[in-house]
C-alpha cells in the first residue's frame, strides 16, 4: 500500500509529511495476557488442559476445577454451565521429549498415556488460550464506559468495520478466534442478537471476550490477537468495581473510554432527555476511574494509549439547530471517514479538536482532568448505529460513523500502522 502510494507522488514534491511510529520487529516469543483475567505471564509458564481420552481411571477422570469456577463465578457466570473439566497438566513435571514446540513456544504436551493435548490455559484462572498466544503479541484492548453508553453495540459495529472494510483498507485479515468456553462463532451470535429487530440493542447479559487475530499481508509485520472485552454491566462511578478490575484496565495494551454525552447536564438539558443516572458526570467517571486504578500506578499518571470516544454523536446534531448551540452543524464528528491504508493525521487532529471545542462549551473542566491522568490520549466521536434505537430495538441497517478510528489510532500508537499528515 505505501509502495503505491509512494508512485502517485514519483517525481512531484510529496505534500505529506509521514509520521511512523517504532514498527514492533517480529520475534520469536511473546509475553502473554490472559483475555479473561487479564494477567501477564510468560509463555513457558502455561498449563494444559488433558486430552479428552477414556475417563475409567480415577487419575484421568473429569473433576471440577476449583480455579476455573472461581473466575466465572466472579463475573456471574454459573459454574454448573462450566461443568467438570479434564485435568491440569503442568509442563514443567514432564521432560522435553513430551512437548512439541513452534519455534521456542510450547504448543501441545503428550501425558504419561500417550495423549496429547493442545490447549493451552492460563496459569491463574484456568481459561482456555488462544492458538496464538506466546506466538503473537496479546493486545488487549479495554473498552470502558458507563452504563448504557453503548460498549457492547459499540464492540459490535467496531468488529464488524474491521472485517467488513478496514482489513481491506489496511490489506489485513480479521478472523474470529476460538477461546476459553465460548466457541467460535460468538461474534456472529452477538451482532444477530444487537441488529435483529426481535431483540434488545442494550442487552445486559455478560459478554464473553471476543477474541480475533488481526493479520496483516506484509509478514514482516507481527500478527495481533486482539481481546475485545466487554465489562458486564460495570458502573464507573463504583469504586469497588472498578478495583475489582484495575488488573484487566492495568495490563492493557489501548484503552478506549466511551463516554455518553447524554449524561451531561447542558446537553440533556439542550435536548430536553433524561439523564439515567444524576450521579455519573463527566467527572465522576474520570476521578473514580482515577482513584481505582491509575492512582495505584508508581507515576499516578496512565502512560497507556487512551481513546477517549464521544458516542451516540447522532444525536447531537439536534443540538445545531438550537441557539447558542456547543457544536457547530459542519464539525467533523458528523462526517464519516475510512482510514486509507495508513492513519490520516490530519483527520484524528481535526476530529480531537472539534470534540476539545464541544467539551469546552458544556463542562470545561474534563479536558484538564484527562491531562493530569494520561500523558498519551486523544479525542473521537462515534456512532455505532447512526441513530437512536427506537424503543431500545435496532430496526434498520445502522449506518456508523467513525467507529474504527480510535482503534486505528491505537494501532498506530502501538506501531502496526503508519500515519501522515500534510505538510505545514
Amino acid at each position: 500500500m505505501l509502495d503505491k502510494i509512494i508512485k502517485l507522488f514519483k517525481g512531484k514534491k510529496d505534500p505529506y509529511r509521514w509520521d511512523v511510529k517504532k514498527m514492533l520487529p517480529r520475534q520469536e516469543s511473546y509475553e502473554i495476557v490472559c483475555p479473561y483475567c487479564f494477567s501477564k505471564f510468560s509463555h513457558e509458564d502455561v498449563l494444559f488442559r488433558a486430552a479428552r481420552y477414556d475417563n475409567s481411571a480415577v487419575e484421568t477422570a473429569l473433576q471440577t476445577d476449583p480455579v476455573l469456577n472461581k473466575f466465572w463465578d466472579m463475573v456471574g457466570v454459573d459454574s454448573a454451565e462450566i461443568g467438570d473439566q479434564n485435568p491440569v497438566l503442568d509442563s514443567a513435571t514432564y521432560p522435553e521429549s513430551a512437548k512439541n514446540y513452534d519455534g521456542s513456544v510450547i504448543i501441545s504436551l503428550e501425558d504419561k498415556f500417550g495423549n496429547v493435548s493442545y490447549d493451552r490455559i492460563c496459569p491463574h484462572c484456568h481459561n482456555k488460550l488462544p492458538k496464538s498466544a506466546g506466538r503473537a503479541p496479546s493486545n488487549i484492548i479495554s473498552v470502558i464506559g458507563g452504563t448504557s453508553v453503548g460498549k457492547t453495540v459499540y464492540i459490535a459495529m467496531l468488529i464488524d468495520i474491521l472485517q467488513k472494510y478496514t482489513q481491506n483498507n489496511f490489506e489485513a485479515s480479521c478472523m474470529e478466534l476460538s477461546s476459553g468456553i465460548g466457541n467460535l462463532g460468538d461474534f456472529d451470535e452477538l451482532r444477530r442478537r444487537i441488529l435483529n429487530d426481535a431483540h434488545s440493542a442494550t442487552d445486559k447479559e455478560y459478554i464473553r471476550p471476543l477474541v480475533f487475530r488481526f493479520a496483516f499481508l506484509d509478514n514482516t509485520i507481527p500478527a495481533l490477537t486482539l481481546c475485545f472485552y466487554d465489562f458486564p454491566g460495570e458502573a464507573m462511578a463504583d469504586q469497588d468495581f472498578l478495583k475489582l478490575k484495575a488488573s484487566h484496565i492495568a495490563n492493557a495494551s489501548g484503552v478506549i473510554l466511551l463516554v455518553d454525552p447524554l449524561q451531561c447536564k447542558v446537553v440533556a438539558e439542550k435536548l430536553g432527555v433524561e439523564i439515567i443516572d444524576n450521579s455519573i458526570t463527566l467527572k465522576h467517571v474520570l476521578a473514580n476511574l482515577y482513584q481505582a486504578v491509575i492512582g495505584n500506578q508508581p507515576d499516578e499518571i496512565s502512560t497507556t494509549p487512551t481513546a477517549i470516544v464521544f458516542t451516540k454523536s447522532d444525536e447531537l446534531k439536534a443540538l445545531t439547530n438550537l441557539e447558542n448551540s456547543p457544536i457547530r452543524s459542519n464539525s467533523n464528528i458528523f462526517e464519516d471517514f475510512k482510514h486509507p491504508g495508513y492513519l490520516d493525521l490530519d483527520q484524528t487532529n481535526n476530529i480531537s479538536n472539534d470534540v476539545m471545542e464541544f467539551i469546552q462549551n458544556i463542562e470545561k473542566s474534563f479536558i484538564n482532568d484527562v491531562r493530569a491522568i494520561f500523558s498519551n490520549y486523544h479525542f473521537f466521536a462515534v456512532s455505532s448505529l447512526g441513530y437512536s434505537p427506537i424503543n431500545a430495538k435496532v430496526l434498520v441497517e445502522p449506518q456508523p460513523c467513525r467507529v474504527d478510528e480510535p482503534f486505528l489510532w491505537l494501532l498506530y500508537q502501538l506501531g502496526y500502522i503508519k500515519g501522515r499528515e500534510r505538510n505545514v
